[in-house]
């Protein structure tokens, strides 16, 4: 029977198999693999590292320089290869990332390093490198670069100011709406510079409190006004919010600022108009008001208000009903059916002769009613006219008289 050697060495042999184990694992986990190029023997060496990037099982085929090559994408195949040239010529490091194509078809990327092992003349023996699969990190680049590009587009195009601030007030970045806005020329003319000297000094604390709110990490807004670079007044808009980097610290401020120049003129309009109306409308002995399709005041205006407060026993105000039984039943019907046909879709005028409960004396009233539509033509309340025609009926009385 023949017996089986002893291993004269085996602590050591033991040792190298716990090396290799370990290699094994750091590989594994670091997606890494191990390359090594005998010059004078023409021979390759891959770890297991590098056949499983590749997606090859090293019983099935030999290793080659070829294969080696083969296995570089097409189009980077030739930078792969005059790499390798400018290392062993011109002495430089070897430091590559190029793609490389599995034997499934999968394109992986990867970054390799390598040293160069000379004689003593100075001749290229072999080359020892190490390579890592990279693609998850070179995608995650390109989508981060993607998303970036994406995401400029959108600030250059957006038609609002955003603007980044630092802390102590240094406007950092604007987009091209935004140096339109406070007419830069060029991005040079602001990017740098205080933003506050831009802000109507009578309106800065409004500026100043939404800046530090975003320091506290609070959003806010707030109107104010600028003056241009050129001199232009104009209205703004601006919501604020803090810029955190990764450790959740406040950096900057981010704000979103439109021009409401035009909005803010309109409502000054509005406001003139509704001032205007309002005297013209308070300044007559006339009754004028409005109600919705439930018969509940919408508006009205003073005149109108005291006689409806002395008929309900206290002060009228909008949302209140116009349908006042305290005048009696015979009143209460007759409006009623007036407000029914008026909301119906009639316009009409009833002409009404009663003694005035406040001043006890004969009135005569000319009472017009017409339907208020939306854009729809859907009726939505009905506007109500009660002008004073007794001065017009005692006067033609007077000529019947006479």
């Amino acid at each position: 029977m023949t017996s089986i050697p002893k291993d004269p060495f085996p602590e050591k042999s033991r040792k190298e198999d716990h090396y290799l184990r370990i290699l094994r694992q750091m590989e594994s986990l670091g997606k890494l693999g191990h390359w090594e190029f005998d010059f004078i023997n023409q021979t390759i060496h891959w770890s297991e590292g590098v056949f499983a990037i590749l997606e090859m099982d090293p019983i099935e085929m030999p290793i080659s320089l070829e294969l080696g090559y083969n296995s570089i994408h097409p189009d980077d195949r030739e930078k792969a290869k005059q790499h390798m040239e400018d290392v062993i010529e011109k002495g430089i490091p070897y430091n590559l990332e190029c793609r490389l194509v599995t034997k499934k078809g999968a394109v992986r990327t990867i970054h390799s390093q390598a040293e160069l092992v000379c004689d003593d003349s100075g001749n290229p023996i072999q080359i020892v490198g190490i390579f890592q699969d990279i693609t998850d990190r070179t995608e995650s680049y390109i989508q981060l670069k993607q998303q970036e590009l994406r995401l400029s587009s959108i600030l250059q195009s957006e038609p609002e100011c955003v603007k980044v601030v630092s802390p102590d007030g240094i406007l950092i970045e604007m987009n091209p709406a935004g140096l339109s806005m406070i007419e830069a020329d060029t991005p040079e003319d602001a990017i740098g510079k205080t933003v506050e000297p831009l802000i109507e000094p009578s309106d800065l604390r409004f500026y100043q409190s939404i800046h530090e709110n975003a320091l506290k990490g609070i959003k806010s807004s707030a109107r104010f006004r600028i003056i241009g670079m050129k001199g232009t007044h104009r209205w703004m808009e601006s919501t604020a919010v803090p810029l955190t980097n990764q450790k959740g610290e406040i950096t900057s401020v981010l704000s979103l600022t439109r021009d409401i120049s035009e909005k803010v003129i309109n409502e000054e309009k509005l406001i003139r108009i509704k001032r205007n109306q309002e005297a013209l409308i308070n300044g007559t002995s006339d009754l004028i008001w409005s109600i919705d399709t439930n018969f509940c005041l919408v508006t009205a205006n003073q005149s109108f208000l005291n006689v409806l407060s002395f008929l309900l026993q206290y002060p009228a105000k909008e949302g209140d009903s116009v349908l006042v039984k305290t005048a009696g039943e015979e009143f209460y019907y007759k409006w009623k059916e007036y407000y029914e046909r008026g909301l119906s879709g009639e316009s009409f005028t009833s002409y009404e002769n009663f003694i005035s409960p406040i001043t006890l004396e004969e009135e005569h009233r000319e009472v017009s009613f017409n339907p208020i539509r939306n854009v729809d033509e859907k009726i939505t309340g009905l506007a109500c006219f009660s002008k004073d025609i007794s001065s017009l009926m005692r006067k033609s009385k007077e000529l019947i008289l006479n």
